[in-house]
């Protein structure tokens, strides 16, 4: 399977970098992978992002995975009883400074 192929070959596997890309990257060279696309709205940064970012979108139930949650999306937006992210957009007065928002989460599954 993919995940005994990922353990056997964890020490030489690049691991520095957004884990979505590193997953693709590590699963490049297998054969006979199914690759399933994803489509608009179901891959995306949280539309809370500190700054600009051209992938934020609306959490929606076509959503599957969130990037850049922060401890505070988590808290406010995310509900442990039913697995389901509420991702409201917020108000940014100031662009974010080049380094800051380093803090956020890589990829959180929804």
């Amino acid at each position: 399977s993919i995940v005994h192929w990922i353990v056997r070959n964890a020490d030489s596997l690049k691991v520095r970098g957004a884990a979505d890309v590193m997953l693709g990257f590590w699963l490049a060279p297998l054969e006979d992978v199914r690759w399933v696309p994803m489509n608009q709205g179901q891959f995306h940064d949280h539309p809370d992002v500190p700054g600009k970012s051209m992938f934020s979108e609306e959490c929606t139930g076509a959503s599957v995975l969130v990037h850049r949650l922060t401890p505070q999306h988590w808290a406010e937006d995310f509900d442990p009883r039913t697995c389901h992210l509420q991702c409201p957009r917020r108000w940014h007065p100031l662009p974010v400074e080049e380094g800051e928002g380093d803090e956020l989460d890589d990829a959180a599954a929804v």
